[in-house]
């Protein structure tokens, strides 16, 4: 159930009890984001099995359109209710209501509007005669609506076991429908139904552990303050729309089929993996500091210190997936996707680098109510982004993939910059604090391929250098003062038990 107390709007909840409630709220954010993302990607290995590449073709477009209308259909209200300081409870209720018929109202718009011009949109998208698809699909739109609401008041109260519990179940949900629909032979129609299952559950589940329910009160006024945030989340929110699917477009204008299907499975793949880390973590810290909003001293020093963090565990795990980018395309994928393995191991990189240093600020500009930063960003990225891959795609797939890599790097140059001049965040300060970890990862990984160069390629031999890589990071971690630093504040920030401390 929510815990209606509201940590703003109560003096008695100090900063300690603030720090266990998000300390357990990232255990069970990280434990439900582990758990879906490994359901997901064996989904789409057995589904893979089943079903042709056309079919995920279709599929693809039909979520292109559909995730374009998500976007439209929260407008950024969830946020909201989780920054903003409430006097008491009852106003925020109020607020989530106005959230909430908003919402419904703009969903249920956008699907009558799919459903008017089901097939001239199913045209516009390269697939002619998927209709019908398209609106059946479209009623995932309503169910986002009927979601996030709720989301957002179980965000607040951190309490993301419940969150924990939904996220794994409807991905179950999802993994038995999907499978099972396509065993009967349903094509397509066996992933629309599948996703549609999926949020129906979530949609159940979430309004019955909810104490909260959506009154009968509106108010065009509270909507105004409302938007006035939310506002700036929705258009950031539609230029990271534009910035994901660019690629895809750009690709299939002027590469083969063949390549738009290695870019899209191991996009698809990269984010899974990274979003492992990304949708656990970076919700709590929004939370925290948007409580922390008006202590700028404390606001900076968790920023710095979840960033340090996060750069522990994620720096490491992607130099060692770029190191080992063809067993990992083999073992999830097959030997017929190893042509995507340069692709995947610079995703794997510049998105470490990226989440780091890009997205942690991206929650700093949300958290102190200025996400119009965050859409600067983006926009300016997709600036770059769009001539940086037209150019590289004339130059061939090696090209793009180094192309894409460097892209995202660009973009951390882009936030740095923003987060100095405009927010006063440290780059230098950011920098400094992540720079042993990168210098840990990066030596363990040099060291670990010149080995693997002079070996022969076996699963045996990759399995014993990944133990080696390992042991190195942690012998490093155990010798260096800055990097046991680091290491011993993730320990405690996640409540560990003690014994898992460093001593010096």
């Amino acid at each position: 159930m929510i815990d209606r107390t509201d940590v703003t709007a109560n003096p008695a909840n100090s900063k300690a009890q603030l720090g266990d409630k998000a300390a357990s709220a990232t255990r069970w954010a990280f434990a439900s984001q582990v758990a879906a993302k490994l359901i997901s990607p064996l989904t789409t290995m057995v589904l893979a099995r089943l079903l042709t590449p056309e079919a995920f073709g279709a599929v693809a477009s039909v979520t292109m359109v559909t995730s374009f209308a998500d976007v439209f259909s929260d407008a950024g209200f969830q946020k909201y209710l989780v920054q903003h300081e409430y006097c008491c409870k009852d106003d925020l209720h109020r607020s989530a209501s106005v959230a909430f018929w908003t919402n419904l109202t703009v969903s249920l718009g956008l699907w009558m509007l799919i459903a008017a011009f089901n097939e001239q949109i199913a045209t516009a998208v390269g697939n002619p005669g998927l209709g019908m698809v398209l609106v059946v699909a479209g009623f995932s739109i309503l169910l986002t609506a009927l979601i996030s609401v709720q989301t957002g008041l179980f965000q607040r109260a951190l309490d993301y076991r419940v969150l924990f519990k939904s996220k794994v179940i409807s991905s179950v949900v999802m993994l038995g429908v999907s499978v099972s629909l396509a065993l009967l032979g349903f094509d397509y129609w066996s992933m629309v139904f599948g996703t549609i299952s999926s949020n129906v559950f979530i949609c159940v589940f979430l309004t019955v552990k909810s104490s909260w329910r959506p009154c009968f009160f509106y108010s065009f006024k509270e909507l105004g303050e409302m938007f006035s945030f939310s506002g700036w989340t929705l258009l950031e929110t539609i230029s990271i729309w534009l910035v994901s699917w660019a690629g895809t477009f750009i690709v299939a204008n002027t590469m083969t089929q063949n390549q738009v299907g290695l870019y899209k499975t191991a996009t698809q793949m990269g984010t899974a993996v990274m979003g492992i880390v990304t949708s656990s973590v970076m919700p709590i810290l929004f939370s925290s500091l948007s409580r922390l909003s008006s202590d700028r001293k404390a606001f900076d020093a968790t920023l710095y210190k979840v960033q340090a963090c996060l750069a522990y565990v994620l720096v490491p795990m992607c130099c060692c997936l770029l190191l080992f980018r063809d067993l990992v395309i083999t073992v999830c994928l097959g030997d017929q996707w190893l042509d995507a393995s340069l692709y995947l191991g610079l995703f794997f990189f510049s998105s470490s680098i990226k989440i780091v240093l890009n997205n942690i600020c991206a929650e700093a500009y949300r958290s102190m109510g200025k996400p119009m930063y965050s859409m600067m960003v983006e926009l300016a990225y997709l600036v770059i982004l769009v001539p940086l891959l037209s150019l590289a795609c004339a130059n061939g797939w090696g090209a793009f993939s180094v192309a894409a890599g460097l892209a995202q790097l660009c973009l951390t140059v882009i936030t740095l910059v923003v987060s100095h001049f405009l927010v006063g965040l440290s780059p230098r300060r950011m920098l400094k604090n992540c720079a042993p970890v990168f210098v840990a990862a990066l030596s363990c990984s040099v060291a670990v391929f010149l080995v693997r160069t002079f070996l022969p390629k076996s699963y045996l031999f990759d399995a014993v250098l990944i133990m080696l890589y390992i042991a190195l990071y942690l012998c490093l971690t155990y010798s260096s003062d800055k990097l046991s630093t680091i290491y011993n504040a993730a320990v405690q920030a996640l409540r560990l038990p003690s014994k898992l401390l460093i001593a010096r």
